[in-house]
């Protein structure tokens, strides 16, 4: 079947190539272990198309529109309702449901002294200088994009990705501090 396969070129080509079509998986996604699963069914797709498929200027074209249909599958995969999933009612018949008093807990965890805003200030502190400030006027300061916008005077798009970015860092911050 792979009579005229080149490994050499087809390594090639995936190193060349598989960063942009994660980063597209990604943008489309938004989940790391998808978007992966996504980019390596692309460079599976086009180990088994090798023969059939114009390796000249199209194969970026090629490898999009693989990658658009592999995040197209994934979306409608995740879409589809669970069908093991079984009503609280139902588990409470069957007996699998079994509910646990946190009281305790919740009253222990009430009960300390937990000061959000000094908790995202410590958080904020952590950060780069370039999202800083967008940290803090969204999360802490609670100001909504579009004022942001405004004060800031950049245009909408620049502010939500920064805002993004502030939060997939302060995410990263309290993963590593917190655990």
């Amino acid at each position: 079947m792979f009579e005229h396969f080149d490994e050499k070129e087809y390594n090639n080509i995936c190193a060349k190539y598989y960063d942009m079509v994660y980063k597209y998986c990604f943008f489309r996604l938004r989940d790391n272990d998808y978007s992966m699963e996504a980019a390596n069914d692309v460079m599976v797709e086009l180990y088994k198309k090798w023969i059939w498929i114009d390796k000249g200027d199209k194969i970026p074209n090629w490898l999009m529109k693989t990658a658009e249909n592999m995040v197209k599958r994934i979306q409608r995969e995740l879409a589809k309702p669970d069908n093991n999933a079984i009503s609280i009612e139902e588990a409470e018949e069957n007996g699998t449901l079994h509910l646990v008093d946190d009281t305790d807990l919740m009253l222990e965890i009430l009960n300390k002294d937990f000061d959000l805003e000094a908790e995202l200030n410590k958080i904020a502190d952590k950060l780069p200088e370039e999202y800083r400030k967008f940290f803090i006027m969204h999360y802490i300061q609670k100001i909504g994009i579009n004022d942001i916008v405004k004060i800031l005077n950049l245009n909408y798009g620049k502010v939500r990705i920064r805002i993004n970015k502030a939060k997939m860092l302060a995410l990263h911050i309290i993963k590593n501090d917190y655990n």
